[in-house]
């Protein structure tokens, strides 16, 4: 048997992010060496996909945004940002710039088309009834949240032994307020086609379905 003594890259990577520093340029050396470890060999540059990120953007300093920017111009790392806003208006509301210039291309997610809204049910087939798709589907439309949020609720009435109407009841209470903190998000088209959706089915009482919006 002949034994690979190399180091793992990704033992080396999570090692790097122990104990980081509380300075910027501290944490963003650590950041910098986690960036060296994971790309050994020719791989594929590491890739940090934040949710939610305006949270972090408004709390980083800006010396720690500045060399994150050097890490991306230099093609050590590559960043995803998930946000409600753009990064110009989030930084507009702080009255700074972005540091990131025109390092990120924007892509707006909008709604699933058919076959992709059936492909997201479908990681779930074995836990339905035949007909759970088309009650998904009628009742959460096309959005990836809903449809995503109402399988988790009747996934969980279905284990506590309940009917579909209390994990509809639930789905609805939660819903609605995501509605209301996302809506402005999508594009006009898209909210058109969310209004119509919620109209057709009922299913949205209060908020951005019934025009409050």
């Amino acid at each position: 048997m002949i034994s690979d003594d190399r180091p793992d890259p990704g033992l080396a990577a999570a090692a790097a992010l122990d104990a980081v520093p509380e300075t910027a340029d501290g944490a963003a050396d650590r950041l910098a060496t986690w960036c060296a470890a994971g790309v050994g060999g020719g791989a594929a540059r590491p890739t940090l996909l934040l949710d939610e990120a305006q949270i972090l953007l408004t709390r980083c300093e800006p010396r720690f945004l500045e060399r994150l920017r050097g890490l991306l111009s230099d093609r050590r790392l590559c960043l995803v940002l998930a946000t409600r806003r753009t990064l110009d208006a989030v930084y507009q509301d702080l009255g700074r710039t972005s540091p990131f210039g025109n390092l990120f291309a924007l892509q707006r997610v909008g709604l699933l088309d058919g076959p992709s809204a059936r492909a997201l049910i479908a990681r779930g087939a074995d836990r339905w009834q035949a007909d759970a798709p088309d009650w998904l589907l009628d009742w959460a439309g096309a959005h990836p949240f809903c449809l995503s949020l109402l399988a988790r609720r009747l996934f969980e009435a279905r284990g506590g032994g309940e009917s579909r109407n209390r994990a509809l009841d639930r789905f609805r209470d939660e819903s609605d307020g995501h509605f209301k903190l996302w809506w402005p998000a999508p594009g006009e088209r898209d909210q058109g086609r969310l209004r119509r959706a919620a109209r057709a089915s009922g299913w949205m009482t209060s908020g951005c379905g019934s025009g409050g919006c």
